[in-house]
């Protein structure tokens, strides 16, 4: 962790924030990860509503305890940042408690393994290849804005911040795709299928459209939302424009792999 956050930023006060969160987040991580596999065993069944109230949940969890956390308030011990990092766990633990008792099931004997896994992984490794360039790309991203200034880092981090109020509602739309395609596919109701992948691009493309023109637009205020530097504004509202002009394309390089996932082997 010490290593990472060297890299990204040379200010002494932002490393060791980072060191701290970094730390809680990946020790207590098992939370993120078993309410992402039994959430996925649900809405493979088709049980959307369960993982929906689950995320909830868990958003609840964290947003709440956030602010008491990390300023003390009623009573509570003053942590700063390792506040913020406790309140993001808990919610992840929540969030797999909830889905834990439908998303459980008895091990499969042995024997069954290898065939299902490697079906799993037959289908899962182009997203896994999608997620990990993902985090190369940021990893890399800010290898490259640290050796500007701290700021540069800055304005990364708020644009990430905004394109997740338009990326949570598609990936959403993605993971509601895969069991209607699946099932549908399966009884070769083709005409649902390309139905059900027209709607998804047409509101993808409304969704990013409205991000792009917010983008666009109005950069400085939403850069104002959460800085006040001149600085981290002005080189945000310049790396906001370019962005926007993207999300549109990311619409189709987003969609069509879910929907090829959810068919399979063609």
């Amino acid at each position: 962790m010490p290593f990472y956050a060297r890299m990204s930023s040379s200010s002494e006060e932002v490393i060791s924030d980072v060191i701290t969160y970094g730390r809680i987040v990946c020790v207590f991580s098992f939370g993120l990860f078993l309410e992402s596999i039994w959430t996925k065993i649900l809405q493979s069944n088709g049980n959307m509503k369960t993982p929906m109230f689950a995320q909830i949940l868990g958003a609840v969890t964290n947003i709440i305890p956030d602010p008491l956390l990390i300023f003390g308030l009623f009573g509570l011990p003053e942590m700063g940042i390792a506040g913020a990092a406790v309140a993001t766990v808990a919610g992840q633990i929540v969030a797999a408690l909830v889905v834990m008792k439908r998303g459980f099931r008895k091990t499969p004997p042995i024997r069954l393994y290898p065939h299902h896994i490697a079906g799993i992984f037959r289908l899962g490794i182009p997203n896994m290849l999608m997620q990990s360039a993902y985090t190369f790309y940021i990893l890399g991203l800010n290898l490259i804005l640290a050796t500007f200034c701290d700021q540069a880092v800055t304005a990364l981090g708020l644009y990430y911040k905004w394109q997740t109020f338009f990326f949570i509602p598609l990936g959403a739309m993605q993971t509601c795709m895969v069991p209607i395609i699946s099932y549908n596919y399966a009884a070769r109701n083709i005409g649902r299928c390309r139905k059900t992948l027209s709607v998804s691009v047409l509101f993808g493309l409304a969704l990013m459209a409205l991000g792009t023109l917010c983008f666009l637009t109005l950069p400085t205020q939403m850069l104002r939302v959460f800085r006040k530097d001149s600085q981290v504004i002005e080189i945000g509202r310049i790396g906001f424009r370019f962005v926007g002009i993207s999300f549109l394309p990311m619409v189709t390089s987003l969609i069509f792999p879910v929907f090829f996932q959810a068919v399979g082997p063609v």
